[in-house]
């Protein structure tokens, strides 16, 4: 697992009851992939332990990629440094899935 930097929030809001966790310094981070599904884990330890699985459907990580796209066509720019750093994973991301699609491919010719 990797330190968080930054922050993450999530929050499970039930009819009934709302959960609600802060990720910070003190927390780290994981993620995964099945066949399926990206995996992002976050988990705090301490006083107040919390752990957080979420699954998000391969299809469903590529509407939300294009819903942020359009949303950030719409919003005032995001900062220089954000911004930059966003783009060197997204590129990452792309190439990785790039060469993968490629190995498949090729072992299926």
């Amino acid at each position: 697992m990797k330190p968080i930097i930054s922050r993450a929030e999530v929050a499970l809001d039930y009819p009934d009851k709302t959960y609600m966790g802060i990720f910070e310094h003190e927390s780290r981070y994981a993620v995964d992939a099945t066949a399926e599904a990206f995996i992002i884990k976050f988990e705090h330890h301490g006083a107040e332990r919390k752990t957080v699985d979420i699954h998000v459907a391969h299809m469903l990580f590529a509407h939300i990629l294009e819903d942020l796209a359009e949303l950030m066509q719409r919003q005032p720019p995001m900062d220089e440094m954000h911004a930059d750093a966003i783009l060197e994973s997204l590129a990452k991301l792309k190439g990785a899935l790039s060469h993968a699609h490629a190995k498949k491919a090729k072992r299926r010719a």
